[in-house]
């Protein structure tokens, strides 16, 4: 996903958003904060250091992803696993895992390892089944890396909207979604493709938009133009409940 980013955060806006993110980091207790280091320019988040699974990897990406301000992310995190298992035995647990997936068509995706990275290529009907296909395959065990090669080749409908109708109907649901109330969005749609324009506040803001228009029917491509600026607003209004310790008992009822 490319997506544009604006400038101008200065040094103490980076150191800022450098503890931020490593917050965010610490707080996902799935990820190994220890072996990950943060370091911050102009609001792109730069990850370097050692995880043990290419899980791993992607967790941290999508908690970084959730900081209000971060413009842009850079993981250059390596995956170094405890155990290297041979490449047909990655070939043999990827292949599994995909046949394994209730989303996926059969006998249309392909999985081969090799030095531990694990290439997927085939075709199709939906941007959804492409992620599928990733989600799937994550968590084996042993692999370093996913280069996903698998292509969308939409189904004939017997009917397609018109790029007239198809735009609306997504400018609609990209105003449905809770996540992008604040967004700045313009939508331009041209034989099924889709370019995405406009101004969002996160990372995580521009991912979601283009999930959306990948979910419209008859989209096989989607250009996500959309520029990360961190809009000025409220946050979320928090209110603290007192808490009780367990070893309170009721006392002072």
């Amino acid at each position: 996903m490319a997506v544009e980013t604006t400038s101008g955060m200065g040094r103490e806006g980076d150191l800022g958003l450098r503890e931020q993110a490593k917050a965010e980091l610490a707080w996902d207790a799935r990820i190994a904060t220890r072996s990950i280091r943060v370091n911050v320019n102009d609001g792109t988040v730069e990850l370097t250091g050692r995880v043990h699974s290419y899980l791993a990897k992607w967790q941290a990406e999508r908690s970084v992803e959730r900081v209000r301000g971060v413009r842009a992310i850079a993981n250059e995190i390596q995956v170094v696993p405890r155990l290297v298992p041979p490449d047909a035995q990655l070939t043999a647990a990827a292949s599994a895992c995909l046949a394994a997936s209730p989303q996926l068509p059969i006998g249309r995706i392909t999985a081969v390892a090799h030095q531990g990275w694990l290439a997927l290529e085939g075709q199709v009907d939906w941007d959804f089944q492409r992620r599928a296909v990733a989600d799937a395959v994550r968590s084996v065990p042993g692999l370093r890396g996913v280069t996903n090669a698998i292509t969308i080749q939409p189904r004939r409908v017997r009917r397609t909207a018109g790029a007239g109708i198809l735009r609306d109907r997504l400018a609609q649901a990209l105003r449905r979604d809770a996540l992008l109330g604040a967004s700045r969005i313009t939508v331009a749609v041209q034989s099924g493709h889709v370019t995405l324009t406009g101004t969002v506040a996160a990372v995580a803001e521009a991912r979601e938009a283009e999930l959306v228009a990948w979910a419209a029917p008859g989209v096989w491509s989607v250009e996500n133009r959309l520029r990360v600026d961190p809009i000025k607003r409220e946050g979320p209004r928090l209110v603290l409940v007192p808490a009780i310790s367990a070893n309170d008992n009721g006392k002072g009822r």
